[in-house]
């Protein structure tokens, strides 16, 4: 398993990816696609639902990135878009925001890292102008004080990165746990379920964390699985008989997209 998900160095819980997995490799996807501010269209009540209308700055325009942004226009978001490599972030439908001025600053209802780790200093998070933070980024914070001015200083929500991309922990459970499903599954069905799967897990994060008061970061641990529970792979099928129909009246990723982030 990627050690990438542990998050033990920013008063998160080593284990912060809240699903059983098989045990083999991870391959990365951010499952927000859907209709909603933060992630999957479940998680986008704290910020009013649908995306359209909404701003979002995307930190890293590389194969996760990109597919965000561009997931985004497609459902009426305003889309600023930042990178080192500038021609990268030049993306249709998308403005380019430069990537040595002061992106984090940048008003927008949502930042959305999908790049390297540590960027929000505490200096940064205190100009920080946005409502929710939430990517594929490992530790979007470059140390706890950084995370306490965002969350309890500023009022950001920040999902941590173990829930809202944890596709990876997703896909390579339902290969093992359900592999004749998994195998015989085309892409953007595979992608629904794990969109469906974040989705209910952001929103009852988010739920909870409002309930007790306290950031979402912190009652991540409360939104854990049980080792008793059944994995999460085994409970592909019954969810492909049950809700294929209403998945496939719902936009979703291209079979290419799909298998781009999927397969790595």
């Amino acid at each position: 398993m990627r050690h990438e998900h542990d998050h033990g160095g920013h008063g998160l819980p080593r284990r912060a990816v809240p699903l059983r997995a098989g045990g083999r490799r991870q391959p990365l996807v951010l499952p927000q696609r859907r209709d909603c501010a933060r992630c999957p269209r479940r998680a986008g009540r704290h910020l009013s639902g649908e995306v359209s209308g909404k701003r979002f700055v995307v930190h890293g325009c590389g194969n996760v990135g990109r597919t965000v942004a561009l997931g985004l226009v497609e459902r009426g978001a305003e889309v600023l878009t930042v990178d080192l490599d500038a021609a990268r972030a030049v993306l249709p439908g998308c403005k380019m925001l430069d990537a040595g001025g002061e992106w984090w600053a940048t008003p927008c209802d949502a930042l959305v890292p999908c790049s390297a780790s540590g960027l929000l200093t505490a200096e940064r998070a205190g100009q920080l102008q946005c409502e929710a933070i939430v990517g594929a980024t490992n530790l979007p914070f470059a140390s706890e004080e950084a995370q306490a001015v965002a969350e309890r200083e500023l009022g950001i929500t920040f999902v941590p990165e173990g829930i809202t991309s944890a596709g990876a922990v997703i896909v390579d459970s339902i290969e093992y746990w359900a592999n004749d499903a998994f195998s015989a599954a085309a892409p953007p069905l595979l992608y629904s379920f794990t969109a469906h799967v974040v989705g209910e897990k952001v929103s009852r994060l988010i739920e909870l964390a409002q309930r007790l008061n306290v950031p979402p970061s912190l009652a991540v641990p409360l939104v854990a699985e049980s080792d008793s529970s059944s994995p999460v792979g085994a409970r592909f099928e019954e969810w492909r008989t049950s809700h294929a129909a209403a998945a496939a009246s719902e936009p979703a990723l291209s079979d290419s997209a799909s298998r781009e982030l999927l397969a790595r």
